[in-house]
């Protein structure tokens, strides 16, 4: 009976204070998981250029370069070995993003899977000129996608000169070569119908689709095996070697690296759609 009694007593003595427990440290403790929960920035909200759709989770930019502040989404970051020079790198200029080679101008985010990018290109040079992808690990397993290239071809003495996609690789490289030499092989090449002419206009696509690298413009069309080690997590950037070129109009259509959203604290929704 006296144990009766005295539960009676505990329990007189403890239900306020179970009350408050219950009341007062549940809510106490929403406040990690609402901050947990609380919204990243949107991708509107993060990238300069427009937010133009997203769909199963395809996220599609446009860069026209009529503000300057665009230009912050690209940063000069040259994937290969290359002498640059003070007078060298990457600014908006007349509504466009110039190249002043030796420099490239690499998109902040990180992409996985396939990939479209298109952009009008005006070039200041007849060779030399174009896109790439690297992964993001830094290794040396690049695509370009060029006008006339001739560059790498010096690596190994060649003449080079067609619009090519090549893709790189240490695999590659030949005995008793320099040490900025990095071996390649070629994807898909054509000798270009017209020579690029300073001031030429050209409007290029290039990308990863159903696993090929592609390459088009008006009247070239190229495609390939991603020959080597495969380009799963990648950069995109634009690229001009011992010349100039002034890239506009740029779309690029494809999916987030997840690693990279979390990291930079971005969800996958736009604030203000176009």
């Amino acid at each position: 009976m006296s144990d009766v009694r005295g539960l009676r007593r505990c329990t007189r003595t403890l239900g306020p204070m179970l009350l408050f427990l219950l009341l007062v440290v549940p809510a106490a403790g929403l406040a990690p998981d609402s901050a947990e929960a609380a919204e990243g920035k949107a991708l509107d909200e993060f990238f300069k250029g427009k937010v133009v759709s997203l769909a199963d989770k395809v996220v599609c930019l446009r860069y026209d370069f009529r503000e300057k502040a665009e230009a912050k989404d690209f940063e000069n970051r040259v994937p290969w070995p290359i002498q640059t020079r003070k007078d060298q790198g990457i600014k908006w200029f007349d509504e466009k993003l110039e190249v002043i080679g030796n420099a490239a101008a690499r998109h902040v985010a990180e992409w996985t899977g396939e990939i479209t990018v298109k952009v009008t290109i005006t070039c200041d040079h007849d060779k030399d000129i174009g896109g790439f992808l690297t992964p993001i690990n830094g290794a040396n397993d690049f695509a370009t996608f060029t006008l006339t290239e001739k560059f790498f071809h010096k690596w190994n003495g060649k003449e080079g000169g067609t619009h090519s996609i090549i893709k790189f690789g240490n695999q590659w490289r030949e005995r008793g070569s320099t040490d900025d030499f990095i071996g390649f092989r070629y994807v898909d090449r054509k000798p270009p119908k017209d020579p690029i002419e300073v001031g030429a206009v050209v409007p290029v696509t290039f990308g990863i689709q159903k696993k090929k690298l592609v390459m088009m413009t008006p009247k070239v069309e190229l495609k390939g095996k991603d020959r080597g080690k495969k380009l799963k997590k990648f950069f995109l950037g634009f690229y001009a070697i011992k010349g100039r070129a002034l890239f506009d109009n740029i779309e690029i259509c494809g999916r987030l690296n997840d690693a990279w959203l979390r990291a930079e604290g971005i969800d996958l929704r736009i604030a203000n759609p176009v």
